[in-house]
């Protein structure tokens, strides 16, 4: 706010200095306004403009997509179009801000106009065509996704990188891979960053390719990349995965820096493989290197003792989560332990906590014990738990009826 105010000092001295007709000085001060995030202000200094350039257009519109307003970055856009001055003809910049402003299934067909107005010499463009992969992904279309990209003449890194995340958004991650070895062979553009974190994701994500996951990471200590946060974090997820724990806290040990997430993920690498001894004491190392978990943090270490199927242990994390760093339990972190506490035939415990939580979690915790009591055979209990359920939810009775009936009728 600091910022915002020495900015809006400036703009009143422009004005009363008689500098406000150059247009140059009134575009950085529009920019002043959208990079110290006050949209509105942004936008009423752009209505009020004497004149505006193509350069003002595409500072208004592209800060309208970035910040979440994509109707308001279509309202500017069908302005422009309107204008009849031949020099503000939306340019490949504008194009992409709009499509972004659109890559959701609520705008698609507002994109899939916008797109058929794109001059084919500009389709061709990286910059285009990045847009539209991106745009068509995001809508559930890879098809059309695929086409943009098999359009765009000279592909940089942005476009393979647009389209392998496309793949893995798809849960195509083979073909993320595939897409890889041909961007290599063509030679074009080199892999950054970027294309290895999508890239660990999408061998995190498939079991089978595991065997390439480790190419990569042998290709990446080639390369010299330094283990950042992001891929150095997604490296130790991707070993976790596979389960080479020696690997994971090898990686974590050669980062420079490490944050809240990097931590969390070589805690759940180590409550994972079971080595609960060392996960606990990672976890208090944490706290006291003055990163105190969250709860993502706790959703994943619960998730991860769930995976090992680590009952004390998850219930002992479930604890200290409010008790030495004061984070409420929410929703996710109750059904996580309830689920667990089901899965190892603590039944008792877990109707207890679920009683206990009943006004938060509403029916949902007594589906997960339900779901238990069939696993464990428990009819008993199970006519028990149906009867909760339906106090909470009786227009659903009929399904949890149905769901005892089909525990009765497997045991």
């Amino acid at each position: 706010m600091r910022w915002l105010e020495r900015g809006r000092e400036i703009h009143s001295e422009i004005v009363n200095l008689g500098l406000d007709r150059s247009l140059v000085l009134m575009n950085t001060v529009l920019t002043m306004y959208i990079k110290c995030r006050s949209l509105d202000e942004a936008g009423e200094f752009f209505a009020a403009m004497a004149s505006r350039d193509l350069k003002s257009w595409m500072f208004i519109i592209a800060a309208n997509a970035q910040q979440g307003r994509p109707e308001r970055a279509l309202a500017l856009f069908r302005s422009l179009l309107e204008e009849r001055d031949p020099t503000l003809q939306p340019d490949e910049v504008i194009f992409a801000s709009v499509l972004n402003a659109c890559s959701t299934k609520k705008w698609s067909d507002d994109g899939r106009a916008i797109h058929r107005i794109i001059p084919p010499r500009l389709e061709a463009t990286a910059v285009i065509g990045t847009a539209l992969v991106d745009f068509y992904s995001n809508c559930g279309d890879l098809a059309n996704a695929k086409a943009a990209f098999a359009r765009i003449v000279a592909k940089d890194v942005a476009a393979w990188n647009a389209i392998i995340g496309a793949c893995i958004q798809h849960r195509l991650y083979e073909e993320a891979l595939e897409i890889f070895y041909r961007m290599n062979v063509e030679g074009c553009s080199l892999p950054n960053h970027r294309t290895f974190v999508a890239l660990l994701e999408a061998c995190t994500e498939s079991p089978s390719l595991g065997a390439a996951g480790r190419k990569l990471y042998e290709r990446i200590v080639a390369s010299g990349y330094e283990l950042g946060l992001v891929l150095g974090t997604g490296i130790i997820n991707m070993f976790a995965k596979l389960g080479s724990l020696d690997r994971a806290r090898d990686v974590f040990a050669r980062m420079p820096i490490k944050d809240l997430v990097s931590w969390t993920a070589i805690i759940a690498a180590h409550t994972r493989s079971g080595a609960r001894v060392e996960a606990r004491e990672l976890y208090w190392m944490m706290a006291l290197q003055g990163l105190e978990p969250d709860e993502v943090t706790y959703i994943s270490i619960l998730s991860s003792c769930a995976h090992a199927g680590m009952v004390d242990e998850a219930w002992s994390y479930f604890v200290s989560m409010s008790e030495d760093f004061g984070v409420e339990p929410r929703e996710e972190h109750y059904v996580c332990v309830i689920d667990l506490l089901g899965r190892a035939g603590r039944l008792r415990d877990a109707e207890e906590l679920v009683m206990k939580t009943s006004k938060l979690l509403g029916a949902v915790g007594w589906t997960s014990v339900l779901g238990a009591c069939r696993t464990h055979g428990d009819l008993h209990r199970a006519n028990q738990v149906v009867d909760e359920a339906v106090k909470l939810e009786p227009e659903n009775s009929g399904a949890y009826l149905l769901l005892a009936h089909t525990s009765y009728n497997n045991h």
